[in-house]
């Protein structure tokens, strides 16, 4: 083996520029590339940074959006029958919107056999319901009570004797302040 074997057999081409450097060499003297596994990092360098510059945008993009387009507001009422018995009817409403709701008038009917009572057989209300709108901020809980009446008269919520189930059935009346109405429903087994 001459010198110029010897010279060759101890160089090898650089990784990243092709020149030819020693074979122990772990810097290149042309491009000043590692020879080694570090040469990765610093090919990553400028990736990791660029992601680290975006993030803070990334977090302002919410920010922005929620001021291109705001959530919408509003009430989420919902009514759960705490109390059945042959008096009345305790009824819960809870507000899990975010404004304000208003609550207006409650119906009671009942549901025999699975089928709504005719409209003449309607029940007045009587007790602590609202007779005006009532105001329910997000997250407060309101309780009223419900007790039937027919022409002024108090009447019991019992199943009638020839059904097979009844649901005494509490409807109120729920509004927006956008003037929106619907309904919230609580009902229970009559006692």
């Amino acid at each position: 083996m001459n010198a110029s074997e010897a010279r060759s057999a101890t160089l090898k081409p650089c990784r990243v520029c092709g020149e030819s450097i020693a074979d122990t060499a772990k810097i290149c003297k042309v491009c000043k590339s590692y020879q080694d596994w570090t040469r990765h990092l610093f090919r990553w360098k400028e990736v990791i940074a660029a992601t680290l510059a975006i993030a803070p945008l990334w977090v302002a993009t919410k920010s922005l959006r929620d001021l291109a387009m705001p959530a919408s507001k509003a009430p989420h009422i919902l009514a759960s029958a705490l109390k059945c018995d042959a008096n009345m009817l305790r009824v819960a409403l809870s507000n899990q919107g975010t404004a304000p709701g208003l609550i207006g008038q409650a119906k009671l009917h009942f549901e025999t056999d699975s089928v709504r009572q005719p409209s003449d057989t309607l029940l007045e209300v009587r007790g602590d319901a609202p007779k005006d709108w009532t105001v329910i901020e997000p997250g407060k809980v309101v309780t009223i009570d419900l007790q039937p009446q027919v022409a002024g008269v108090n009447i019991a919520l019992r199943a009638p004797p020839y059904s097979r189930t009844c649901n005494a059935v509490a409807t109120i009346t729920v509004r927006a302040f956008d003037q929106s109405d619907r309904a919230a429903v609580a009902s229970c087994k009559c006692p």
